[in-house]
């Protein structure tokens, strides 16, 4: 399978001790000390957390050089099951260059992010999705509140380009690319948590 142009996955991308140090620091004691903001999530308040923010971007760098030429602008802790609507990560701040996703827990079924401007086989794909969410970019529109598109992508997630969250699996993704937009599927059984964190231009 072909993994479309701008999409990154990494697997183990922290070492073993650096991970059960996030997954614990967070999962176990942030969940009281994030603060809500703007719908998105939950982000950093206390120096604890800035340390583990600056481990993981420390480890993003060395596998993204290219980030060293941007700053990292926003860092959002997300523990929810339910679904995120079909965007591109351009949605909330124009300037995002880079966007990362790093999963801690995964869940038994479900949460999967969709790529559906992509076949399974990391072609471009030739759907409806694909037409809706060209249109809205060349407006500057990068959220799209179709629900009918959304309910394409759940019964057609296994023929579109996705990945599941797996723990300790980072997704860089080049926001250049204008086909970029997702969806991320609801959690059917379990449980998923990740972080998540943009990089823009100053």
């Amino acid at each position: 399978m072909k993994t479309p142009k701008g999409i990154e996955i990494i697997d183990d991308f922290l070492p073993d001790d650096d991970f059960n140090l996030v997954l614990n620091s967070i999962t176990q004691q942030e969940r009281r000390t994030f603060v809500a903001s703007d719908g998105e999530g939950w982000r950093t308040n206390n120096e604890d957390t800035n340390n583990i923010v600056s481990l993981i971007n420390k480890t993003s760098e060395r596998a993204k050089p290219d980030l060293l030429n941007f700053m990292l602008k926003d860092v959002i802790y997300r523990y929810e099951n339910k679904a995120g609507g079909l965007h591109h990560d351009l949605n909330k701040r124009k300037n995002r260059r880079y966007s990362l996703i790093l999963y801690l827990e995964e869940p038994i079924a479900g949460g999967e992010i969709v790529f559906p401007l992509y076949d399974s086989n990391g072609r471009e794909a030739r759907n409806p999705v694909k037409e809706s969410c060209e249109d809205l970019h060349k407006k500057g529109v990068h959220f799209n509140t179709d629900e009918s598109l959304v309910t394409f992508i759940n019964k057609n997630k296994n023929n579109l380009y996705s990945q599941g969250p797996r723990a300790n699996l980072a997704i860089i993704l080049d926001n250049t690319n204008e086909r970029l937009w997702h969806y991320v599927c609801p959690v059917e059984e379990g449980f998923r948590s990740c972080v998540v964190m943009f990089w823009e231009k100053e």
